[in-house]
């Protein structure tokens, strides 16, 4: 049975993610975040910068988080059903441990199938031509900052103007592909049992692809909240490829609905009923969304 009861307590006082950078962030007693700059994304970060969605976590402050909680015994894998930009894929690739990733929305899917999959040799046979294609598609992503949720951020109007029309330039591709091969270059190679679901979290058939044999998997993720339509990229071709590219590569397990997602109590719920069948034993970590905690 999937033991979360003690990390109840911890999830009370876990801090929550707040893009609104007059808030201060509460931190936990071993002072971590202790900073925003802690809490969010690093875009200098190797493997994990080639596309970071708004609401990544900073690898280097997850990492700590998982280890302060995990002082007594060390993950044997490191669980995200809600993987988004593949942040715990890249914590899981640097501690060494097996990374096991569910992720709904195909860009982000193909995000987190390159931090979690790519190589630093060349790529062989029709898996690793298949890696390169999510390569590619997150190479566009981030030359024309494709925003996953179909929002850009200041200054991005006319990058992702030309993403949509299928006018970013050569250049910029290959600027990426470039900056991608000098962080495999020097990154730790990702484990073997590293997988990743193109799926809904909470239905069951996304968890069946999940090795068994790991003696203490960690679950760490911050689910979506807000609920309301299924996320849409800005370029509807770019996406195709990617739910292409992810059922090639056989990624696609489950239902993959096409109509608004849960509420986050749903969604929650749903994901820990299925973890819970899952995983034999293990340890649950949630990182709620901005404002859940404000009143306890």
């Amino acid at each position: 049975m999937l033991d979360s009861s003690a990390w109840l307590r911890d999830v009370r006082t876990l801090p929550s993610r707040s893009l609104n950078v007059t808030r201060s962030v509460r931190p936990r007693s071993y002072g971590l975040p202790g900073s925003l700059a802690e809490y969010l994304p690093d875009a200098s970060e190797p493997i994990d910068r080639w596309y970071q969605a708004a609401n990544s976590s900073n690898v280097r402050t997850t990492w700590a988080i998982i280890s302060d909680l995990c002082a007594d015994r060390r993950p044997t894998a490191l669980l995200d059903p809600f993987a988004g930009a593949g942040s715990l894929a890249v914590v899981a690739r640097l501690a060494g441990i097996p990374f096991f990733g569910i992720e709904l929305d195909p860009l982000l899917a193909c995000v987190t199938a390159a931090k979690a999959l790519a190589t630093g040799g060349p790529s062989e046979g029709t898996r690793g031509n298949l890696v390169q294609d999510c390569l590619d598609i997150v190479g566009q992503m981030s030359a024309g900052q494709v925003s996953a949720v179909g929002q850009m951020s200041a200054g991005q109007a006319s990058a992702v103007g030309q993403m949509s029309a299928g006018q970013v330039s050569a250049a910029q591709g290959a600027a990426e592909q470039n900056r991608f091969a000098a962080d495999l270059a020097f990154a730790p190679e990702p484990s073997g049992q590293n997988r990743v679901v193109w799926g809904d979290a909470t239905d069951p058939a996304a968890w069946r692809p999940l090795s068994e044999g790991y003696e203490f998997p960690v679950l760490y993720t911050s689910p979506p909240f807000g609920g309301g339509p299924l996320r849409r990229p800005a370029s509807e071709p770019l996406r195709f490829a990617a739910e292409k590219v992810l059922t090639a590569m056989g990624m696609r397990h489950g239902r993959i609905p096409d109509g608004a997602f849960g509420s986050y109590a749903d969604l929650v719920i749903g994901m820990v009923r299925n973890a819970a069948k899952a995983l034999p034993a293990g340890l649950i970590v949630i990182d709620p969304p901005p404002g859940l905690l404000e009143d306890e």
